[in-house]
């Protein structure tokens, strides 16, 4: 039995009665861009441009919320929904951010720190690959893995670990235990199926947990420091990339065979599963030689056939039994943090979405991703900002749609349904720029999050340790540090992490069957997926 809880954000579908309050305590809707002067020549602006922070007394230093050092104690923990401290039992929440970015070491990488707490920050997700292009623990991300681990522990900042994403990984052709790979290809859907790479998979975290801090001799297995462990990022064999095309013809049989295996034990025998199917044959069944062909994800939730419901069923268990084995390996190595499965969207929220988190189920807690986007257009608009894009200035407050004409929109990242009684994190987002109105995101973030009970909301993206837009030789559209955004966040921060908005009433409560989740009659409260552009595509 699955259980999502509606938080009290959902009635704004319903009724206006809540977010416009914030709007007029935010202040005035800015007219529209096309009025506006540039900020370079409308008087009272000036360039932000502070001088490097001494950390002298402040009333808005926040560090005083941490912990002496983080992990002081005990391990972070899942219990009644929420997170605690292992030690007291003591819950906290946390208001994190993705970072730091791999060029921040040494002294730059302690200010950074100390800044972090400053303003609130209580976890850092360290979301990096932790091998190279042959598929090799890489030493020197290991090294700067137990620097960042032990720098921000000093300032009492815990450490979520995410070293696997698709995107950061081409097999070279020939590679032995991935083969059919060109090295253009990602192996999307490749870590739920192939032995050969669930093997070396798990040397990586070996390697990231077992190995000594060669400053310390502590291993991170053994440091109360690191929270919690995340066993891949936006990987799903219910989302539009598992597919053929992104199959090599090893890795497609492989997942046929399984299937075809798979069959016999539900039905006793193909004939028998054949006859369950209505007979629905596909060109790609191969029963001489022990394969069936799964259909494409699109003919799954949209025709809902009795030989798709058996399909959606068996990748449902492929993707719950290969989280709960990791889970377990990685216990078996020790791990006494929290451990959660992933954090993507589905191909179809309302049919597959209940499964991808029943799936997230093995895990101690659920998370997710969305971003706040707007109409952005231009090349490579989807990963940076350059001249000549367009884009449309749009506020949540006011419902705005992400394009011109399109009705208000109530879907929005912040939305945090609770499934299965577990916490739950939003472990990557933002409101994206180029957007004026993205002023309204921390203090957003921070009162959605408190009336939700939300546990842990981790801006995107951390990239240096200066306040700087531009870190890079282009623009991109998630810089945290600018006054916008990491500038909101000591009362920001206060808000989420001290309850200062007090948890709304549950407004729904639905408890979803197994049955009728693998008969694919779906959910009422799909969460629709809010992924910017570059994710969509």
């Amino acid at each position: 039995m699955t259980r999502i809880l509606a938080p009290p954000f959902a009635a704004a579908a319903r009724s206006l009665r809540v977010l416009p309050v914030l709007a007029v305590i935010f202040g005035p809707v800015p007219p529209p861009a096309a009025a506006q002067e540039p900020a370079s020549t409308a008087p009272g602006w000036f360039a932000f441009d502070p001088p490097p922070d001494s950390f002298d007394p402040s009333p808005i230093d926040l560090r005083k919320l941490n912990e002496a050092y983080a992990g002081e104690n005990g391990f972070i923990a899942a219990k009644d929904g929420g997170f605690v401290h292992g030690r007291t039992g003591k819950p906290l929440r946390f208001w994190a951010v993705n970072g730091p970015s791999a060029e921040t070491r040494g002294p730059a990488l302690r200010t950074l720190a100390r800044f972090l707490a400053k303003r609130g920050v209580n976890l850092v997700r360290v979301h990096r690959p932790l091998f190279d292009k042959q598929g090799q623990p890489d030493p020197e991300v290991l090294s700067w893995s137990h620097e960042v681990v032990r720098t921000m522990k000093a300032e009492g900042i815990y450490t979520h670990f995410s070293i696997y994403f698709p995107l950061w990984f081409q097999p070279v052709p020939d590679l032995a235990w991935m083969p059919g790979y060109d090295g253009r290809q990602h192996p999307f859907a490749a870590l739920f199926f192939h032995p050969e790479f669930q093997q070396r998979y798990r040397a990586w975290w070996q390697a990231l947990l077992t190995t000594p801090d060669p400053e310390t001799g502590l291993r991170l297995i053994d440091d109360p420091a690191v929270f919690g462990l995340e066993v891949q990022n936006e990987d799903s064999l219910f989302f539009w990339t598992f597919k053929d095309e992104n199959l090599p013809p090893a890795l497609r049989s492989l997942i046929e065979t399984r299937f075809h295996a798979w069959a016999l034990v539900r039905h006793g025998n193909v004939q028998a599963a054949r006859k369950a199917w209505n007979n629905l044959d596909l060109p790609g069944d191969s029963l001489d030689e022990g394969r069936l062909a799964l259909r494409p994800l699109w003919n799954i939730f949209n025709e809902r056939t009795p030989r798709d419901q058996d399909t959606a069923r068996f990748l449902f268990d492929s993707q719950r039994d290969f989280y709960r084995e990791t889970i377990a390996y990685l216990r078996q190595l020790g791990f006494q943090g929290v451990i959660n499965a992933s954090n993507w969207a589905t191909a179809s929220p309302e049919f597959f979405g209940p499964l991808e988190k029943l799936s997230y189920a093995e895990g101690d807690f659920i998370d997710r991703h969305g971003y706040f986007s707007c109409a952005h257009e231009g090349d490579n608009a989807a990963w940076s900002i350059r001249d000549g894009h367009s884009y449309l200035n749009r506020s949540a407050l006011r419902f705005d749609p992400a394009s011109v004409g399109e009705p208000r929109q109530f879907n929005h990242p912040v939305m945090d349904p609770h499934y299965a009684g577990k916490p739950s994190m939003i472990s990557e987002t933002t409101f994206n720029r180029p957007n004026r109105n993205r002023s309204e995101a921390p203090l957003f973030y921070a009162v959605y999050g408190a009336l939700q009970d939300s546990d842990a909301i981790v801006h995107f993206a951390l990239d240096g340790e200066s306040w700087d837009v531009k870190p890079r030789f282009w623009m991109q559209p998630w810089t945290l540090l600018s006054p916008a955004m990491a500038g909101q966040f000591p009362a920001a921060a206060l808000i989420f992490r001290q309850s200062l908005i007090r948890t709304g009433d549950v407004l729904a409560e639905i408890d979803l069957g197994l049955d009728d989740l693998f008969a694919l009659r779906g959910t009422p409260l799909p969460q629709d997926a809010a992924f910017d552009e570059l994710r969509a595509a």
